[in-house]
């Protein structure tokens, strides 16, 4: 609770790293707290993690500050809500930025911020996320992942130059998105706007009262 963290360095980063946060105990007993932190992170030719929190069960995640730049390298972004359930994430920023000085096929992960894998619902509310990644390559930003999170009035700020696109909203089973808004530009790339992917095995995601904003200035747009 309450640090301030700032990492410039080659090879793989990790910034907020936790596993098996009450994982084991799976009760409301013991209650992680992710709150209040600011962390700074420059990787050159590496990949970064900017925050992995894997398993958190009870768990807190608010107010927190995340910046992770990378030139070279390729983001992964595992979280909040990697395998959590019952924990919430509100109120955090995530900055993550892929600006490479040449074209390259880096891809920036925005991939298990909320992701339960069909245990008791999480909240992920009120949280700002600015994703830009240069060149070309991919941008995927998993808005829902699996099970049934509830995503409300959140902000989404998902930028390419030549990238391709994808916001996925994948296996929405009995998941809630709802009121949040979405903004997704690129220049040359192909934007997919809203990507839905599931199966009949998993049903009943709802998706209502949303604010999207998608673009392409010389691209497609799906």
């Amino acid at each position: 609770i309450g640090n301030a963290i700032t990492v410039n360095t080659t090879g793989t980063l990790y910034g907020i790293h936790g596993y098996y946060i009450n994982g084991y105990s799976l009760n409301a007993v013991n209650t992680p707290k992710i709150n209040n932190n600011v962390v700074n992170l420059t990787n050159t030719t590496g990949s970064t993690y900017p925050i992995y929190t894997y398993y958190g069960q009870y768990a807190t995640y608010l107010n927190n500050v995340i910046n992770a730049t990378t030139t070279t390298g390729t983001i992964y972004g595992y979280g909040p809500l990697y395998y959590n359930s019952n924990s919430r994430a509100s109120n955090n920023t995530l900055n993550y930025t892929m600006s490479e000085v040449s074209t390259s096929s880096y891809y920036l992960y925005n991939y298990y911020m909320c992701y339960n894998g069909n245990n008791a619902p999480d909240t992920f509310t009120n949280n700002t996320i600015n994703l830009y990644k240069a060149n070309s390559g991919y941008l995927y930003n998993y808005v829902a992942y699996y099970g049934s999170t509830i995503i409300e009035n959140n902000t989404y700020n998902i930028q390419g130059t030549s990238s391709t696109i994808y916001n996925y909203f994948y296996y929405l089973n009995g998941a809630v998105f709802k009121g949040n808004k979405l903004k997704s530009t690129t220049t040359t790339g192909t934007n997919f706007g809203v990507y839905d992917y599931s199966t009949t095995s998993y049903t009943g995601g709802y998706i209502d009262g949303n604010e999207f904003d998608m673009s392409s200035t010389s691209g497609t747009v799906y």
